[in-house]
């Protein structure tokens, strides 16, 4: 065998393994690339799932590891829509009103035509402003003008128009002073 035998066939061998390596890397990419699709449908269809089982929280914990994957996925946009949707009705109707505006919100970032969604929101802020509100005139009334105040002031953030949250806070201020004048009075031999 000559040096020119050894060369060629080395290089026959360097260019064996060069597509040998070529394919391997092919293959594995697309084993990947099918175990990645595996994965996605898994989630998918879990999501469907718990949306079907009406376990809303977990349908979205679902969509979005989808969307994790894929994040212009249009189906995964649409299902995350439906359950956030889902799930804030069924936060409104338990009365859980903040968690119920959070997911109509969620709602929105995948759905901005949605109109309903646009009004619940409004809802939501108004039901928790006048729970607040209440809150506070309950506090009041016990004659407890901290708790009320700081009921208030929630209210008076989100809304300063809002009814005559001004005054009430004003009142509670005032009445929180004097008190605090009359317990350091009390406290100093």
């Amino acid at each position: 065998m000559t040096a020119g035998d050894n060369q060629r066939m080395a290089a026959t061998a360097e260019n064996t393994s060069v597509e040998d390596d070529q394919r391997l890397a092919a293959t594995a990419e697309e084993t990947i690339s099918q175990a990645v699709d595996i994965q996605v449908a898994n989630y998918r269809d879990s999501g469907k799932d718990m949306l079907h089982e009406k376990d809303y929280a977990a349908a979205i914990v679902e969509f979005r590891k989808v969307l994790n994957v894929i994040p212009d996925d249009q189906e995964a946009r649409q299902d995350l829509s439906v359950a956030h949707n889902a799930y804030a009705r069924q936060l409104w109707d338990r009365q859980e009103i903040d968690q119920s505006r959070e997911q109509f919100e969620a709602c929105l970032a995948f759905r901005d035509d949605c109109q309903a969604c646009r009004k619940t929101v409004v809802d939501c802020e108004n039901a928790y402003k006048e729970r607040l509100y209440n809150r506070g005139i309950a506090f009041f009334q016990d004659e407890k003008p901290e708790a009320a105040l700081s009921e208030w002031e929630i209210v008076q953030a989100l809304d300063p128009a809002y009814r005559n949250v001004a005054d009430y806070v004003q009142k509670a201020k005032k009445i929180s002073e004097q008190l605090g004048k009359l317990k350091k009075g009390q406290s100093t031999p």
